[in-house]
């Protein structure tokens, strides 16, 4: 537009002159606009501001007036390199130069107003599209710094549970263990009560470490509804189900503990009432909320509010929905039948009930410090054209009913444009933006009638909005039709040429320029809401971890203290050697869970299979086990060793638990094909169904994805005669190409044969 002007006032030389500075005051731009080139120019930005000033205000005295619409660009850069403590300081600074510019060119008032503004103006969309996008770049880069700090937040949640819940108990049997040990050869009697108390700790602490496991999986209420049903109608429970929750639709938090409160629940049911019916109803109400109703007709006792620290099961379930911005009542109903009711937010919740915001809360429409910038930058960027096409309404000589129509017509739109620049206020407009958006077309032409071509910038925040609202084919289409009617009707009207450019232009920038806005507004809150989920997933992937860990090092570790001290404890009477050395193995083996609760909370622990067939054997010997090994597994890769020493471990807690095995035979072999393949057969199993889900909290759905992630697999099958056979195979050698960590959300299947 600065060249059409000059085109009128000088001749081609000056206008060759003209043509290379503004190059030059292009490029300079752009280098200031850019995060990139200004970090390499650093101080040397300074320098090419410095410049760029002069190149900006020097020509006045050459080109005269029609230079200072490069100003707007000076005023951007201004913006955008110099210190926020400045930057303002100049920005008012330059306001006043623009305005004795304009005043010693021999300007009226709405002139002396409206040059300063629009050119003020102009600099701030520069800076505002400079500024928006190195956020959203900022915002991108600190995805990974937001995940890592939601991780060490949940690690040090852990940290706590854990140590609450076993490292008093490990302690307790330490201790103990160390006193049963120098009671023997003394005080038999004595030792044996101490052994009960070691069987009691260590029968507890295995409890309180599957507590910690379930708590810490995602679980499905889908799945959790399913079992039940199941359940109560085998305890001849008449159950009836609603549900109303589309699956997927939940935060996995919620649903969660809406999965565990319906298990305690029904555990309660089957537990303390004599139940003949049953109702589960799970629904979305109309406020956002996911409500879970236990009914039934068994309940003796009055009802009374769950509370942290009752001892209960549902209290602790009641802080875990406070925690979620919901809430737990237990209450009875019309016909006297108690009814246990969950409600929490079906989307994420960053704060307790108590302190979350209602929804037309400042603080919630706009979450972060970003996407207020980009607001205030939406709103700066639509109050200066506002401005500007107010400076033309009063540049016109109009009657005062006509001035006031006009403006009046230009705050509706303003409006308007407000609405269609915040995307929550989009989405709730549905299809009725269709009708603000007819509404913004009328505004913007039909004062044309009376303005003329001055209205003309009004067209450009009406195509803003068609780029906003409409899918992208038609919003384009219809962007450059409305763009080009200014200026076709500009000369149809007679208006030079020059002019019907600058109507064009005009409208497009504008247009171009309040949809970018918006967009970055758009791009910041999409970021924010991903950020979170990442940050979320990579809680869930801990809490996994945390899980399969707790389950693995200590679930074993604890059996065998229990297996352990009940050997003990017969073994006092009559052979008190052999006791007191099963009760070092104790101590060894409580020592090693209180190392191994460290471990579980800083991460993985690399484990040796050697050291765990040993352990093994020590453990089966003692439960009156006869293990046969056969071991030629040749190098192995640390990977495979710990998967496999912890498939080892996880087998022999299930042969210990799960049956009534006389002999075992432990096999570790190398097949043709460069993998090691681990056999674990016993007798004594009786044929079970095994959950070997995630969610089932089952070692072996753990050992599925710990194999899978190393590019191996898990097989079990029962044969005849009670014979119960595990095997795991696993490349020798970690190969580069095997594909990252498995997802926790896509399971492998354990293969059963």
């Amino acid at each position: 537009m600065c060249m059409l002007n000059l085109y009128e006032v000088v001749g081609p030389g000056k206008l060759i002159w003209a043509g290379v500075l503004i190059a030059v005051l292009c490029a300079l731009q752009c280098a200031h606009s850019s995060s990139t080139v200004r970090g390499r120019l650093g101080r040397c930005a300074y320098l090419t501001l410095a410049a760029q000033g002069v190149l900006t205000f020097l020509p006045l005295t050459v080109f005269g007036f029609y230079w200072v619409t490069m100003a707007g660009l000076f005023v951007g850069s201004v913006l955008v390199v110099l210190p926020p403590r400045l930057t303002w300081v100049l920005f008012g600074l330059l306001g006043v130069v623009l305005l004795a510019v304009t005043v010693h060119h021999g300007y009226g008032w709405v002139e002396c107003v409206y040059w300063p503004l629009g050119l003020e103006g102009c600099g701030f969309i520069v800076f505002g599209l400079s500024h928006l996008s190195k956020r959203i770049r900022d915002l991108r880069d600190a995805r990974t710094e937001l995940a890592q700090a939601a991780v060490t937040k949940e690690r040090l949640a852990f940290a706590r549970d854990v140590n609450d819940l076993l490292g008093s108990s490990l302690s307790a049997i330490t201790l103990k263990s160390e006193l049963v040990r120098r009671l023997i050869p003394t005080r038999p009697d004595r030792a044996v009560d101490e052994v009960a108390g070691v069987l009691t700790v260590s029968r507890q602490a295995l409890s309180n470490v599957r507590a910690v496991t379930k708590g810490y999986r995602d679980m499905s209420l889908e799945r959790e509804i399913t079992s039940a049903r199941e359940v109560l109608d085998s305890a001849d429970v008449d159950v009836r189900v609603r549900t109303r929750v589309t699956v997927g639709t939940v935060d996995r938090r919620a649903e969660t503990v809406l999965a565990a409160v319906l298990r305690e629940a029904v555990t309660n049911v089957l537990r303390h009432s004599r139940a003949t019916t049953c109702d589960i109803t799970a629904a979305r109400t109309d406020h956002g909320m996911i409500r879970l109703s236990v009914t039934n007709d068994g309940a003796a006792s009055a009802p009374r509010a769950p509370s942290e620290g009752d001892g209960t099961g549902l209290g602790s379930l009641a802080a875990r929905l406070r925690a979620l911005g919901g809430g737990l009542t237990a209450d009875r109903t019309a016909d006297g039948r108690f009814r246990l009711v969950a409600e929490v937010p079906a989307e994420h919740a960053e704060a307790p009930a108590a302190h979350r915001r209602r929804p037309n809360d400042r603080a919630s429409l706009f979450p972060t410090p970003a996407s207020r910038t980009a607001l205030g930058i939406s709103v700066a960027v639509l109050l200066d054209y506002v401005a500007t096409i107010a400076m033309n309404i009063l540049r016109r000589d109009m009657s005062a009913t006509a001035t006031l129509a006009c403006l009046a017509a230009l705050v509706v739109s303003a409006a308007i444009q407000c609405v269609h620049f915040c995307p929550r206020a989009r989405r709730r407009l549905g299809r009725r933006a269709y009708v603000t958006l007819g509404v913004q077309g009328v505004l913007a032409y039909l004062p044309i009638v009376v303005l003329g071509q001055w209205w003309g910038s009004m067209a450009g925040f009406f195509c803003g909005s068609l780029l906003l609202l409409l899918p992208a084919r038609p919003a384009w289409a219809l962007y450059w039709v409305v763009g080009l009617s200014l200026p076709v009707s500009a000369y149809a009207g007679g208006q030079a040429g020059s002019w019907c450019y600058y109507y064009g232009q005009s409208t497009l920038l504008c247009g171009i320029v309040v949809y970018a806005i918006a967009h970055f507004y758009d791009v910041i809150w999409q970021l924010h809401r991903t950020r979170d989920g990442l940050a979320r997933a990579a809680v869930a992937q801990e809490r996994l971890r945390f899980a399969r860990d707790l389950h693995d090092l200590l679930g074993y570790s604890l059996s065998s203290i229990t297996l352990k001290s009940e050997l003990v404890r017969r073994l006092i009477p009559v052979r008190p050697e052999q006791a007191m050395a099963e009760a070092d193995e104790v101590l060894a083996v409580a020592r090693q869970s209180l190392a191994d609760v460290r471990t579980v909370v800083s991460g993985y622990r690399d484990l040796c299979l050697e050291d765990e067939i040993s352990s093994a054997r020590s453990v089966l010997c003692a439960a009156g086990i006869a293990l046969y090994v056969e071991c030629a597994p040749g190098p192995v890769g640390p990977e495979a060793d710990t998967v496999l020493a912890t498939v080892l471990r996880e087998a022999v807690t299930n042969l210990l638990r799960h049956s009534k095995a006389r002999h075992c035979t432990l096999a570790v072999v190398r097949t043709s094909d460069d993998r090691v393949r681990l056999t674990v057969r016993n007798d004594g199993a009786a044929p079970a169904h095994r959950d070997t889900s995630p969610d089932g909290g089952s070692g072996l759905g753990n050992l599925v994805v710990r194999l899978a992630a190393v590019g191996g697999r898990l097989m079990y099958e029962h044969g005849e005669n009670g014979t119960f056979r595990l095997t795991a195979e696993v490349p020798a050698q970690r190969s580069a190409s095997l594909p990252a960590p498995v997802d926790p959300v896509n399971e492998p299947e354990l293969a059963v044969r």
